[in-house]
């Protein structure tokens, strides 16, 4: 992070101080074809040189403590935005993979279903009650639903 607010200042420094140097001379001149061509250096005697404006200050900037205060607030925003990225990133990263260990566990019980004798349940008490013919398929066919709808 400290790295990134000197890289930033010399940037804007350099920036400035390239329109300075735009604002060097400038040359225009017709070509025997009556073309206007624009240049830093007069290929010929005719050149007009023209004077540019530059939007660059000609002092420097009064007081750059407003500036480094908004610029540094605007750096700690772009870092919390990507700090709260990055865990919502691995928020869902961990989500995906408790869904795969979930459908991972739906498809060994859908097979354990198929392969068994049979199945059962326990009753309030605790006894173990054999599900029929109609109540395994419906069992079976109930995860085999939820195994298409959350497994993608």
């Amino acid at each position: 992070m400290r790295n990134v607010l000197p890289m930033t200042i010399l940037i804007v420094y350099a920036c400035s101080g390239a329109a300075a140097l735009v604002a060097g001379e400038i040359y225009k001149w017709t070509d025997e074809h009556g073309n206007v061509h624009f240049g830093d250096r007069p290929p010929v005697d005719n050149a007009e040189e023209i004077r540019i404006r530059s939007n660059a200050p000609a002092t420097a900037p009064p007081d750059n403590s407003d500036w480094r205060a908004r610029q540094e607030k605007l750096l700690n925003a772009f870092e919390e935005e990507r700090d709260l990225d990055a865990q919502a990133r691995e928020k869902k990263r961990k989500q995906r993979e408790q869904l795969a260990r979930d459908c991972a566990a739906a498809r060994k019980r859908l097979q354990e279903y198929t392969t068994a004798r049979y199945l059962y349940e326990q009753d309030s008490a605790g006894k173990e009650m054999i599900l029929s013919k109609e109540q395994r398929t419906r069992a079976e066919q109930e995860l085999r639903d939820q195994i298409t709808e959350h497994c993608k």
